[in-house]
């Protein structure tokens, strides 16, 4: 295969614009053409992009040579494309959250394995340089044995019962969890391991029909307590509002997208016995190319790796799979009262 991997993407709202100029910036890509069923908008896109313009999947197949396709439809269309392309035989990568039902997200599973080709899940927050750090102070140890998680997911979305265009809007993108919650539901999954169970409660302030607030408390299949809290409803949130604490038997790790705060219960060869503070500032990035604040470009280094076959830290449908299993099962417990155990598919 050529090293530079022609690109069809799918979606020409903010994420597929945003995909198709890193991916033009990228040595890796070429973009071969847009496709987006709104004429106008997708028109100029294309030619902002410098690329052609197809208003569906089926009519750029049949005209354009690509090898890869980027899905970045609503939710509720990301398994019909992504199918269309996996039996085409071409490399996808899908936005989060990779579909709308965890039965939906298994089945693309076992179609892209089936068929060969390279899947992944844009969860681009993994690229971030406090997230890579993190993970790398995980794997040394120094904080021990993880005993607590406390995870974060804040957003000032839905503020007032008049607020209906706003909750319209959001909800078109999927409830709370998969539109703001995933990021941090697949940050815990990678980080810290499997959930085996959850007893959650949600609350709907504004409006009925969807949860404002949803609190979850979990046990880790490696025995950590862990607790995951998410709104789109709380003042002061526009961006930013997420945040990851990881407590272990020697220290506790806090994340966020500004720094790292380390403290620690005595010295060791890395950090002194207290509190550390690493900024972001002094964190290498993921990509030399950084664009609307996202973490974008090393998400679509990874793919590019992925399909040069070299080993990257990506998430794979099989981690979309599971955020998307353990989304549904904090929705189930918070609606039913009771505790839900997860069980993932022996094959995942």
């Amino acid at each position: 295969m050529s090293s530079v991997t022609a690109l069809a993407i799918v979606g020409g709202g903010e994420m597929g614009i945003s995909r198709a100029v890193i991916a033009k910036a990228l040595p890796s890509f070429d973009v071969a053409c847009l496709v987006e069923p709104q004429w106008g908008v997708g028109r100029i896109a294309a030619k902002q992009v410098g690329c052609a313009h197809y208003r569906s999947y089926a009519r750029a197949a049949s005209k354009e040579h690509f090898d890869a396709v980027i899905v970045c439809t609503p939710p509720a269309g990301h398994a019909e494309v992504a199918t269309q392309a996996i039996d085409d035989g071409k490399h996808v990568l899908v936005e989060k959250p990779l579909c709308t039902s965890a039965g939906d997200s298994l089945g693309l599973l076992r179609r892209a394995e089936q068929a060969g080709v390279v899947h992944q899940v844009g969860f681009d927050l993994r690229f971030s340089p406090t997230v890579v750090e993190a993970r790398r102070i995980l794997g040394s140890g120094c904080l021990g044995a993880l005993t607590y998680v406390h995870a974060r997911s804040h957003e000032s979305r839905v503020l007032a019962d008049a607020d209906r265009q706003k909750r319209r809007e959001v909800q078109q993108q999927g409830e709370l969890l998969p539109r703001l919650g995933v990021h941090i539901v697949d940050l815990v999954l990678s980080l810290c391991g499997p959930i085996s169970s959850i007893a959650a409660m949600g609350t709907e302030r504004y409006g009925t029909g969807t949860e404002d607030f949803i609190t979850a408390a979990c046990r880790f299949e490696n025995g950590a307590h862990g607790v995951l809290d998410f709104s789109w409803s709380i003042p002061g949130q526009d961006w930013g509002g997420r945040d990851l604490t990881l407590g272990g038997e020697r220290g506790m790790l806090t994340v966020t997208e500004d720094e790292l705060r380390i403290v620690m219960a005595e010295d060791t060869e890395e950090f002194a016995a207290g509190e550390n503070v690493v900024p972001a500032t002094e964190l290498p990035t993921a990509s030399g190319f950084q664009w609307t604040g996202k973490h974008l470009a090393g998400d679509l280094e990874a793919f590019a790796a992925a399909i040069g076959g070299q080993n990257a830290h990506r998430a794979t449908f099989a981690d979309g799979y599971l955020a998307d299993l353990t989304i549904e099962q904090i929705y189930a417990a918070a609606r039913s009262g009771r505790a839900v155990q997860i069980c993932p598919e022996e094959a995942v």
